[in-house]
């Protein structure tokens, strides 16, 4: 007469446990670079929203007044990941009427050419604190119909 078994086995197997914990492994080692990778681009995208507020104000003082202004390097501290303090007494920025909502990671800066006629704002960052500095540049309409350049779009 065959035996059973009155109770029922239940449960993952030692085996099965471990098949789980590499699948885990192996996606978390694809998903925290790109993680990583989203953060820094997320923090970079400062520049932009901000060289769109610098545009917007040069375009309106240009408007009012039939020229543009230059601004120098402004939080104008040292590049990195940390947050800085805008300061509007920095020569050009008070007279152009910009300043951004809060901290920012980038220096800031607009300069004049063709004797004046149109300008290019600069956006410095180095958000990841590897020494490799992004140059986002924003040119006013004059010179190319309101163009970006990222000089190092990989860097951050």
């Amino acid at each position: 007469m065959p035996r059973t078994c009155n109770h029922p086995t239940a449960g993952f197997t030692l085996v099965e446990l471990m098949i789980v914990v590499a699948i885990i492994g192996i996606l978390a080692s694809i998903a925290v670079p790109n993680f990583n990778n989203a953060v820094l681009k997320a923090r970079r995208s400062e520049a932009k929203v901000c060289l769109d507020g610098i545009h917007t104000a040069e375009e309106a003082y240009n408007a009012a007044f039939d020229a543009y202004i230059d601004a120098s390097s402004n939080p104008g501290s040292a590049l990195g990941k940390e947050q800085r303090n805008w300061n509007p007494a920095i020569s050009g920025w008070e007279q152009l009427g910009y300043s951004p909502a809060g901290a920012v990671r980038c220096n800031y800066m607009v300069a004049l050419y063709g004797g004046g006629t149109w300008f290019r704002a600069t956006a410095n960052c180095d958000v990841d604190d590897d020494n490799q500095i992004a140059i986002i540049r924003r040119y006013s309409s004059e010179y190319s119909g309101d163009s970006w350049v990222d000089v190092h779009p990989d860097w951050y």
